[in-house]
């Protein structure tokens, strides 16, 4: 079954969890599976958010082109956070796919993307550094690099006209979903148990990029981030809860 949802203003969930993996990179336990978020924003042009795992390759498919003919839309834009595989693994099947789609990376993630496939798809890049912009029509855009949260090329993606930042594995959490995107829509205290193994391993750093991107700018009041594993955040700044809480803090 397609499976899609609004989560604000023209942008909408379209990512997949796999209820069946048992540990993450075949390393940390993770008894109710993962989740691999995407997220599709429908402008005058059509925005992409990241792919997904291998492992739910065809859901998410399914999920994405479920989308765009109900709307009768076609992909113009895939925008690339990181390369990191549980949400790349899915990239070189949307791109051959949709033919007309742009891919939108850094510089770092062009050299990585040549690495994984042994190709780039050079007439169809969009090279975007600190601070350049895309305009989809009501939507802006904006770029900001955000190294080593938690590989080297990551970049976070800021939406002027919802106040949504995309914000790659930062803020992100282990576990599948059922419906429950956002941090609002969970027992909060329990996932932070749940999550202490992530949050002090991913988190650590990400978090404290992702403060300061928010600090910049990214995330204004009413504003939320879409991480690209696990959940959401409609109040960004729990995030930081779950990271003292996680260290032993309050």
């Amino acid at each position: 079954m397609t499976r899609f949802r609004l989560v604000e203003k023209d942008i909408y969930y379209v990512g997949a969890s796999d209820y069946k993996c048992g540990k993450f990179e075949n390393h940390i336990p993770i008894p109710g599976g993962m989740a691999y978020n995407s997220y599709l924003l429908v402008d005058k042009k059509t925005v992409l958010f990241d792919t997904s795992d291998a492992s739910v390759s065809d859901k998410f498919l399914e999920n994405v082109e479920g989308l765009l003919v109900s709307l009768d839309r076609k992909l113009d834009y895939v925008v690339v956070t990181h390369m990191e595989p549980d949400h790349s693994s899915s990239l070189k099947r949307i791109l051959e796919k949709y033919v007309d789609a742009k891919v939108v990376y850094n510089k770092k993630t062009q050299t990585m993307f040549k690495q994984f496939f042994g190709f780039t798809f050079e007439e169809r890049e969009i090279l975007v550094s600190e601070g350049d912009k895309l305009d989809t029509g009501e939507h802006v855009l904006e770029f900001f690099m955000a190294p080593m949260v938690h590989w080297p090329e990551v970049m976070m993606c800021y939406d002027h006209g919802t106040k949504s930042l995309f914000s790659a594995d930062a803020f992100g959490a282990f576990g599948s979903l059922s419906g429950n995107l956002f941090d609002t829509e969970i027992e909060f205290d329990e996932k932070i148990i749940e999550d202490r193994g992530h949050v002090m391993w991913s988190l650590r750093h990400a978090c404290a990029v992702g403060f300061r991107g928010c600090s910049r700018g990214k995330i204004r009041q009413g504003g939320s981030a879409g991480t690209q594993r696990n959940g959401g955040w409609r109040q960004p700044e729990r995030s930081g809860t779950a990271r003292r809480r996680c260290r032993g803090g309050v």
